[in-house]
């Protein structure tokens, strides 16, 4: 199970008293069930802490600052420029701006800027991290062996850096600004519960299925989150009740399938060749207007603005096929 770092999701751990972030199903004979938190959204979080102005981490008496940023997007040399610093609500939410923040590119810049070099180990090292982290996750070709001692040392790294602020407590009072030199108590968890799990899950993958493939990219909820975004597209108000959910699901599913269908004739996949499929048709697919959402779904809508015509090259048996699912 993927989660995020969402307060719905500590409370889960919390009431449920979970063990090494691993339970089992009862409905289908105590198969273990690994949680883990989702990477794409651990790194942003990672990321924020580096360009908050409300944080001042602190590793081994090194500062970690958005200063050594600011350096890096005014010599213009790598991809960071003021929206990967200047965060809105839009740019926060984006993985690629915050992997380009925590990169090896950014790592080295830092290294010929103008800031002296034992003033920026604390960030450069938190940087190389971070990169290193997302890197063993976002693999999609299957993981080497030795990412898992690698995962295992950014582990001992972020704990270290946790126990060396909890050595250093200050009296009462000033703990809160304290662990402002930590990432919060929340993300910590998140980090940990990740590397644990995923570890826990690949010995349990090799003793029970030795021939699986891992690949740890599919380890995360950006399937579930686009598709979301697409039902969110479709309707105005952004948040669809059960009917209009499922309304959109059947044009989603149309979509797809139509696409695919004319992704196979033109690429020559499977069992589909150009030459062979000379009864191609082309028909038009009504797709909704989200600002205008007064007019039904029928093809004799007076208001041809409401819709936008979207010619897809099929095969007839496709277009049948569509019709008996009901979703044209």
């Amino acid at each position: 199970g993927v989660c995020d770092g969402s307060s719905y999701s500590h409370a889960f751990f919390r009431k449920s008293n979970i063990q090494n972030w691993v339970s089992f199903n009862p409905r289908n004979n105590n198969v273990p069930i690994w949680w883990l938190s989702d990477y794409p959204h651990l790194i942003k979080k990672l990321r924020n802490f580096t360009v908050s102005p409300d944080r001042n981490m602190e590793w081994s008496k090194q500062s970690i600052t958005s200063q050594h940023l600011i350096d890096v997007v005014e010599r213009r040399q790598t991809k960071l420029r003021w929206k990967h610093v200047k965060l809105s609500a839009r740019t926060k939410m984006s993985v690629k701006r915050a992997v380009e923040v925590c990169s090896d590119e950014v790592v080295t810049d830092i290294c010929q800027g103008s800031y002296p070099l034992e003033e920026t180990i604390g960030t450069r090292m938190y940087l190389s991290i971070c990169a290193k982290l997302f890197r063993i996750m976002n693999n999609s070709t299957g993981i080497d062996p030795s990412s898992y001692r690698e995962l295992v040392k950014i582990m001992n790294w972020f704990t270290k850096w946790h126990d060396e602020i909890q050595m250093t407590m200050p009296e009462k009072g000033q703990r809160k600004a304290h662990w402002k030199k930590f990432i919060t108590d929340r993300t910590y968890k998140d980090l940990i519960r990740l590397i644990r799990a995923f570890l826990g899950l690949v010995q349990y993958i090799q003793m029970n299925y030795p021939d699986t493939i891992i690949t740890p990219k599919t380890m995360c909820q950006d399937d579930v989150e686009n598709y979301f975004s697409l039902q969110r597209a479709r309707i105005s108000s952004g948040n669809p009740t059960v009917l209009q959910f499922f309304e959109s699901a059947a044009t989603l599913n149309t979509d797809l399938l139509l696409t695919s269908e004319f992704g196979d004739l033109h690429g020559s996949i499977g069992s589909y060749d150009p030459v062979s499929t000379q009864n191609a048709m082309k028909i038009p697919l009504l797709r909704r207007n989200k600002y205008k959402h007064d007019c039904q779904y029928s093809s004799d809508c007076s208001d041809s603005q409401n819709y936008s015509l979207l010619p897809i090259t099929v095969s007839q048996g496709t277009y049948d096929k569509a019709q008996k699912l009901q979703l044209l």
